[in-house]
């Protein structure tokens, strides 16, 4: 089959709850476009894709999205595979359910500390198994390679088994000695519940305070009922 534009640099794809899209179609689909430097996949709720169609991804590309949520085949091996040229990356994981610390471990580890380059990262990790082993991988093997980094955007929505801990060490451990040149940070920290006043403060007091460049600030801790006036104090 001919290409629509043999010289495709930017795509766009929403397919989300087309229950029959399998691996192997991406897999032709980007294989065939290798000069792509900009990606977005919509494919949520896609009952067939696994890991194995972003294995081989286009090694040009400079900006990846993929909407993966509720994909329900994605286990923890090898997440996916990024260029090393990425300069922006959005990564929409949420509610996928075999998703856990040893995938996000292997993420932090040996996918985005390679991305030196990086300036914008976006991870939905929503409803996903992970504990605080995993905040503390990323704050201590991704983070400190990510010192151009300008915008994160961080959603652990209902990440039930996260606690004030490992917020507390990714705010001391990873955000404050290596994000320098952040600007733009979003947290959602809704439905975590065993976040307390104690992870609010060190947030407010350690963290946000020492990032000098910031200047848009989103955080979201609706329905954590250990939350208190103090955490509005400390805002």
């Amino acid at each position: 089959m001919p290409l629509i534009a043999p010289n495709l640099a930017s795509l766009s794809l929403c397919l989300a709850y087309c229950s029959n899209i399998s691996d192997q179609s991406f897999i032709n689909l980007t294989s065939r476009y290798f000069h792509l430097t900009a990606l977005a996949l919509g494919l949520s709720y896609c009952p067939q894709i696994t890991q194995k169609s972003f294995e081989s991804l286009p090694t040009t590309l400079t900006s990846l999205k993929i909407h993966l949520a509720n994909c329900s085949q994605l286990i923890d091996f090898s997440i996916i595979s990024f260029s090393t040229s990425l300069l922006s990356l959005s990564l929409d994981l949420g509610g996928c359910k075999f998703i856990s610390d040893e995938g996000l471990q292997d993420l932090a580890s040996h996918r985005l500390k390679s991305l030196t380059k990086f300036t914008s990262l976006t991870l939905n990790l929503q409803s996903c198994s992970i504990t605080n082993k995993s905040l503390d991988t990323f704050s201590l093997t991704a983070l400190p390679n990510l010192a151009l980094l300008q915008s994160l955007n961080l959603n652990l929505y209902w990440c039930s088994f996260l606690t004030d801990e490992g917020l507390i060490n990714l705010f001391i451990k990873g955000l404050l000695p290596n994000l320098k040149s952040l600007n733009s940070l979003s947290l959602n920290l809704s439905m975590l519940w065993k976040l307390s006043d104690q992870g609010i403060q060190v947030l407010c007091a350690r963290g946000l305070s020492q990032l000098t460049l910031l200047k848009y600030l989103s955080l979201n801790s609706s329905h954590c009922a250990e939350i208190t006036d103090q955490s509005l104090q400390n805002l």
